[in-house]
C-alpha cells in the first residue's frame, strides 16, 4: 500500500497545477472519503470550510511571495480564526494527505515562515496545538492511527512526542511523505 501511495504522490507531483486563488479548492476523490481510507480508526473529521481554510493558509504560505502574503494577511488571519477549533492532528492529517499541501510544507520548512507555522509550546501554532493534545491524552490515543493515515513513521513520531519535539514531529511527517520526490523538488529551482 505504501508503494502505491508513494507512486500516487510522485505522479501528483509531476502534474503542473494552475495557481489557486482563495475560492478555488481541490476536492477529495471519492475513494479517499471511504471508511477504508480511515486507517486504524483515525478519521478525518473536517468540514468542507475547514478544508478550504487549511488549504488557503498552507498553499499561500508555501507558494506566495512575502509581498503577496502581506496583501493577503487579513484573509489569512480570518482563515486562521475559522480553524481555531480544529485539533492539530486533524489539521496535519489533512495537510499530509493532500499532495499540493505536502509540497507546500516542503517549501514552508525551507523558509522563514516555518517558525510562524510551528509557533512554540506556549504560543499559538502547531507546537502549542500538539502539546495541548498530548496534555489531554488525545495524542497518545490517536498517534498510531494518525501515523498510518498520514504515512508517517510511528516510532519516530512517538519518540518526538515523548520529547515534546514538535518541530521534529512535523519534519518527520514531511520526510515520510516526500521520499522519492526530493529530486523533483531540486529540479524546480
Amino acid at each position: 500500500m505504501r508503494v502505491i501511495w508513494m507512486g500516487f504522490l510522485l505522479l501528483c507531483s509531476l502534474v503542473v497545477a494552475k495557481p489557486l486563488d482563495q475560492e478555488e479548492f481541490v476536492a477529495w476523490p471519492d475513494w479517499m472519503k471511504s471508511e477504508k481510507f480511515s486507517a486504524s480508526g483515525f478519521k478525518l473529521n473536517l468540514t468542507e470550510q475547514d478544508k478550504k481554510s487549511i488549504y488557503f493558509i498552507i498553499h499561500s504560505m508555501g507558494n506566495d511571495s512575502t509581498l503577496t502574503l502581506a496583501f493577503k494577511s487579513g484573509r489569512l488571519n480570518k482563515a486562521g480564526k475559522e480553524i481555531d477549533h480544529v485539533p492539530t492532528l486533524q489539521f496535519l492529517a489533512y495537510i499530509f494527505t493532500t499532495p499540493d499541501l505536502i509540497q507546500s510544507m516542503v517549501k514552508i520548512e525551507r523558509s522563514s515562515l516555518w517558525s510562524d507555522l510551528m509557533g512554540s509550546k506556549k504560543k499559538k501554532g502547531v507546537a502549542a496545538g500538539l502539546q495541548k493534545q498530548k496534555d489531554n491524552g488525545e495524542l497518545e490515543k490517536q498517534l498510531k492511527g494518525f501515523s498510518e493515515f498520514t504515512h508517517g513513521d510511528y516510532k519516530t513520531l512517538e519518540a518526538m512526542a515523548q520529547k515534546n519535539d514538535w518541530d521534529g514531529f512535523v519534519r518527520s511527517l514531511i520526510k515520510s511523505n516526500t521520499m522519492g520526490t526530493c529530486k523533483l523538488e531540486k529540479k524546480e529551482k
